[in-house]
């Protein structure tokens, strides 16, 4: 079983520095709505944030050990949140768009299988977050 640990500082009303096992740094604050600076990401903002991350790196893995020619890979999400506290992410929408590399053709199967990969299999952000939030998905292909 692999250990993770996180350190948390405070250093002005809500803002905070997180600090990861790996011994990188991160600032969190929040709205001054609610006794934040806003001079950081939100916590929320940052599971968001992690879970693109995650399946981002699975999918262009995946695509990279496929050949697949790609130029450039984006993933962006947008997410409801409930009304009520906690607030969690009700439904999350992942897109992932793919620009060609060169003027070669992506193969969508071999996009379709990266993503599905990584959702159903490697990503543990979308694996710890789906048993309550409803997380779909789209790619596309621009020029």
């Amino acid at each position: 079983m692999t250990k993770m640990e996180v350190e948390i500082i405070q250093v002005n009303g809500l803002a905070l520095m997180a600090k990861a096992s790996s011994g990188h740094w991160i600032p969190m604050d929040t709205s001054s709505k609610v006794g934040g600076h806003e001079g950081a990401a939100t916590p929320m903002e940052l599971v968001l944030m992690g879970l693109c991350g995650c399946t981002a790196m699975d999918v262009i893995s995946i695509l990279d050990k496929m050949h697949v020619p790609y130029g450039k890979i984006t993933v962006t999400a947008s997410a409801e949140r409930a009304e009520e506290h906690p607030k969690k992410f009700d439904k999350v929408h992942i897109v992932y768009t793919l620009t060609p590399k060169d003027g070669e053709e992506i193969p969508t199967a071999k996009v379709e299988k990266a993503i599905r990969l990584s959702e159903d299999r490697y990503c543990g952000a979308a694996a710890n977050l789906r048993p309550s939030v409803d997380i779909t998905s789209e790619y596309k292909i621009v020029e």
